[in-house]
C-alpha cells in the first residue's frame, strides 16, 4: 500500500514539474482563461520595467566582474588541484567575496559622480548616497516578481498552444482529489498504531526524537561470558595462568611449613619407607 502510494505521489509531481504547474495551482485551473494570460504577461512586463533601470545601474556591473573572477579563480583551482571537478564551491565563495567589495565600491564611485558632475548641496548628495542601496533592494525585489510572473505565465502559455497539455491540466485537479482521499484513508487506517503520536493535538518532536535516540541508538551493553576466551593460555589440568600461580603458592606453603615441623624435632625429615 505505501508503495503504491509513494508511486503515485512521484507520478503527480513528476507530472506538475512537467508542466511548470504547483500544488497550490492546482484547484483554480479550471478558473484560468485568455484574460490571466493577458494580464501575467502585462505584470511581467511593467515587474521588469521597474526593475530594469535600478538593476542595471547597481546590480548587473558588480555581477559581472564578480562572474568574471571568480571564473578566472575557477581556472587556477582546478590546475593547481587534482581532486577538484568543477571547483563549483570556489565559484561561489569568490563570487560572494567579490559582490561584497566590488558593492560598495559602486556607491561610492557613483558619489564621486555626484560631486563631480552635478551642482547639488552636500546634503543632497549625501541623502542620494544613503538611498542608493535602496534603490538597489527595488531593482533586486522587483525582478524577483518579474521571473515569479514568468514562472506563473508558463503554464498558461502551454494551456493556450498546446491541447495535450490543456487536458492533461483539466484531469489535474480530480487526480489531486483522488490522492487526497487515498492519503485520507491511508491515514485513518494506519495512524492509530503509532499510539499516542497519532491522538496527541500538539507533539514535541525534538523531545520524541530524544526519546527515540536514547531507546534506540544507544550501543548495546556487553554481556560477559562464562566460558575462557580463547586467547587465554591454559595448562593442560585446565587451569589458567592465575590458577596455576595460586597453586605453586599453595604448594611452596605446604613444602615450607612441612619443613618447619621438621627443624623444631630436631630430626631431618625422611623419605617415606626409609
Amino acid at each position: 500500500v505505501f508503495l503504491e502510494m509513494r508511486s503515485d505521489l512521484e507520478g503527480y509531481m513528476h507530472t506538475l514539474k512537467r508542466l511548470g504547474i504547483r500544488d497550490h495551482q492546482v484547484p483554480a485551473i479550471g478558473w484560468w482563461t485568455v484574460g490571466d494570460l493577458i494580464g501575467r504577461a502585462l505584470y511581467l512586463l511593467t515587474t521588469f520595467a521597474l526593475g530594469a533601470i535600478p538593476h542595471v545601474m547597481f546590480n548587473l556591473p558588480v555581477m559581472i566582474v564578480a562572474s568574471r573572477l571568480a571564473a578566472t579563480e575557477q581556472k587556477k583551482a582546478l590546475k593547481s588541484s587534482v581532486v577538484k571537478v568543477a571547483a563549483r564551491d570556489v565559484v561561489m565563495s569568490y563570487k560572494v567575496i567579490y559582490v561584497l567589495c566590488g558593492i560598495p565600491l559602486l556607491f561610492l564611485f557613483y558619489g564621486f559622480l555626484l560631486y563631480a558632475l552635478t551642482m547639488w548641496t552636500n546634503t543632497s548628495r549625501i541623502l542620494m548616497l544613503i538611498a542608493l542601496p535602496f534603490f538597489a533592494f527595488l531593482g533586486m525585489k522587483a525582478s524577483e516578481q518579474g521571473v515569479r510572473a514568468y514562472a506563473d505565465m508558463v503554464p498558461l502559455l502551454r494551456r493556450a498552444f498546446f491541447p495535450a497539455d490543456r487536458r492533461e491540466q483539466d484531469a489535474l485537479p480530480a487526480r489531486r482529489a483522488a490522492l487526497q482521499r487515498k492519503l485520507y484513508h491511508l491515514v485513518k487506517s494506519f495512524g492509530p498504531r503509532l499510539g499516542d503520536l497519532y491522538f496527541q493535538k500538539d507533539v514535541d518532536w525534538s523531545k520524541e526524537m530524544e526519546s527515540y535516540g536514547a531507546e534506540y541508538l544507544e550501543p548495546p551493553t556487553p554481556v560477559a561470558s562464562s566460558r575462557p576466551s580463547l586467547h587465554m593460555d591454559v595448562t593442560p589440568g585446565g587451569e589458567g595462568p592465575a590458577d596455576a600461580e595460586a597453586g605453586k603458592a599453595r604448594r611452596r606453603g605446604r613444602s615450607g611449613a612441612q619443613s618447619a615441623d621438621g627443624d623444631e624435632d630436631g630430626t631431618p625429615q625422611r623419605p617415606c619407607g626409609m
